[in-house]
């Protein structure tokens, strides 16, 4: 079962960049993909709450939102972040460091898109961008980064890993990417733990 749900989460999003065969012509023509995770905030109090104009009135309508996404009680975080970039959470049921989790398969989205030839970044809120972010800083926290937890991406857990600093940057660079259209293909958006709802208000996530 975990195998067919990898490689179907793995294939779709393939497919919507156009390199994998795809039962919607639609996800052919999608060039470019932002996944944005919040965190801890119940969709029931999301969908229609004024505190939330932004995602109701902006994003909504012309978005893909899954309303019954359920974790199956997985819990805390990092397992569900594991499950979005590879498929599976290793058996790991905690949110310790890539020092502890660290994992040496290939078979997750980022390591598949990089052999594909398909440009990816993420951008994370509170880091410095002078190293990959093994460990937690100010309100950033590295369990949100799942691909930090695969050897590929860091070279084997180096705060140094050239290709790690190159692909995991720091959020403030977004919008000059945005700007100047550098943004990779697939772009992993990571909020800190206020702006995510994970400790502030709806209204400052949706903010």
């Amino acid at each position: 079962m975990k195998g067919e749900v990898k490689r179907f989460l793995i294939a779709s999003l393939l497919g919507a960049l156009g390199l994998a065969p795809s039962a919607s012509a639609q996800l052919a023509s999608v060039r470019t993909v932002f996944v944005i995770v919040m965190e801890n905030t119940d969709w029931s109090d999301i969908k229609g709450n004024s505190q939330a104009p932004y995602i109701n009135k902006t994003l909504l309508p012309m978005a893909s939102h899954a309303e019954q996404y359920y974790s199956s009680g997985m819990h805390p975080s990092l397992a569900n972040y594991l499950w979005l970039e590879a498929g599976d959470n290793f058996g790991i049921l905690d949110d310790k460091e890539p020092r502890s989790n660290h994992q040496s398969t290939r078979l997750h989205l980022v390591r598949l898109l990089r052999d594909a030839g398909i440009s990816w970044k993420a951008y994370a809120e509170d880091i410095p961008g002078n190293q990959c972010p093994l460990t937690a800083t100010a309100q950033y926290v590295p369990e949100h980064v799942p691909m930090i937890y695969f050897e590929d991406v860091t070279d084997t857990n180096s705060a140094n890993s050239a290709y790690c600093i190159a692909h995991v940057r720091p959020y403030t660079e977004l919008a000059a990417d945005l700007a100047a259209s550098t943004v990779a293909r697939y772009n992993f958006i990571i909020p800190n733990l206020c702006n995510d709802m994970h400790d502030c208000d709806v209204r400052t996530g949706d903010t």
